[in-house]
């Protein structure tokens, strides 16, 4: 390692601004299976609807942490003793690679049937923890109802806060089915851009009906399908949470088994239903896909569901401009900067230039000369001298003078005393 010019940063060079993104998702639903864009990601295949923070689906990559061994800069948080081993066998320069906790994301639906007044708790279906969190919405769902009157919790969710009216009761929902569809942050950032939102219903690949917010004020229509115009649910834009609560028929003459539980159970004839926007994205049985004919009546097997949406992330851009002025730039300590003539020997620097060393002097060859790699238009002619380097990487360092980040250039740009550059420099936190 050579020792490398430094400038610092002024006040004008380095700025921040603001990129927002809006991912565009289409999430297909059938049979305990779901997929993001039919299955594809940019040409790859992507058979699941689970986003993860370190995996890049694109190149089959895992992003991992690395250390580079340097002496200069021992280490001590090694708690553990194999970890600490392998890092003190590592040669000087080699990386110690390690990995992340992956955070991983997927589209979740919980239900809450009213059975005899109250939330039923059922087996497979419906958890007590879904029960418990109806409550803990009353404050985020009321605080939106400057967008619509149909953010009233009471009128159109629970009674009663959303609380059981004694201990040994469940709260009373309003609708006879609450379906709720959670968007996580992978997906959405900072939130669902509004009237971005499409919910598809399908029965044996047949659209049924379809749902959007054609307002943008988080109230979902129905706008395809026998009831045009109803109101099914709505969706809080900033919480990525969707509330289902329309419990009327699509269709009387067609059934499915939408309340097949996750849990193996007795087959029972109350699994079976007609089509609800209620039962939108109910995917997922124990019943399989390789089952029987039979039991597959009892499964949600004739269903498919997509759901449409845009997420919006703003993105902090930290822009920094590298300045390589006239004159400046234009030397170099690498020896390959340097003529080696003949009459010299070796290959490192001081086999090559130094004429002695020691405790009392240092004495450099006085024949070291500049290489001249201008070239002449001319056979046998050289051109006149000039300084010359090759710009090929631009290292940021810290006011520690720890190395952060390293810019390469795509092509080594060339540098002579009457050429000056700027680079841009722009790093995504």
């Amino acid at each position: 390692m050579y020792n490398k010019p430094s400038y610092k940063f002024k006040k004008d060079d380095v700025f921040i601004s603001y990129l927002q993104a809006n991912p565009k998702y289409k999430i297909y639903f059938y049979l305990n299976d779901a997929k993001i864009n039919n299955g594809l990601d940019m040409g790859k295949l992507h058979e699941t609807d689970t986003l993860s923070v370190f995996s890049n689906n694109q190149t089959g990559s895992t992003l991992k942490p690395f250390l580079e061994k340097d002496s200069n800069k021992p280490l001590h948080f090694f708690n553990d003793s194999k970890a600490k081993s392998t890092w003190e066998n590592l040669s000087e320069g080699e990386q110690y690679i390690g990995s992340y906790l992956d955070v991983t994301s997927s589209l979740t639906k919980e239900y809450i049937i009213k059975n005899a007044g109250t939330a039923s708790l059922i087996t497979g279906v419906t958890t007590q923890s879904t029960i418990d969190k109806l409550g803990s919405l009353k404050n985020v769902y009321n605080y939106y109802r400057y967008l619509s009157p149909y953010f009233d919790f009471d009128e159109y969710i629970a009674e009663n806060d959303g609380l059981a009216k004694s201990d040994d009761d469940h709260p009373t929902p309003v609708p006879n089915y609450l379906n709720f569809i959670e968007i996580p942050r992978l997906y959405k950032g900072n939130k669902v851009k509004e009237g971005s939102l499409v919910l598809s219903f399908y029965y044996t690949g047949s659209l049924v009906a379809e749902a959007r917010d054609t307002n943008r004020n988080g109230i979902i229509y129905e706008t395809t399908g026998s009831n045009t115009g109803n109101v099914i649910g709505t969706v809080l834009y900033p919480e990525g949470l969707i509330l289902i609560t329309a419990s009327y028929s699509l269709n009387t003459a067609i059934k499915d088994g939408y309340l097949s539980p996750l849990v193996t159970a007795s087959k029972d004839s109350s699994w079976i239903d007609q089509p609800r926007w209620a039962h939108f994205m109910s995917h997922r049985a124990y019943i399989t896909a390789t089952a029987s004919a039979a039991d597959l009546t009892y499964a949600p097997a004739s269903s498919s569901y997509t759901i449409e949406f845009e997420g919006e992330t703003v993105v902090p851009t930290h822009t920094m401009l590298c300045h390589a002025d006239k004159n400046d730039l234009v030397w170099s300590n690498n020896p390959t900067f340097v003529e080696k003539k003949s009459e010299f020997s070796g290959n490192s620097y001081e086999e090559i230039f130094v004429v002695a060393s020691g405790s009392k002097q240092y004495k450099e060859s006085e024949q070291i000369s500049i290489k001249n790699i201008v070239s002449s238009s001319y056979n046998n002619y050289s051109a006149s001298f000039d300084p010359t380097t090759y710009i090929s990487k631009i290292g940021v360092y810290d006011e520690d003078g720890d190395l952060i980040a390293v810019a390469n250039l795509a092509t080594p740009v060339k540098k002579t005393t009457k050429q000056d550059y700027t680079f841009k420099l722009k790093l995504d936190l």
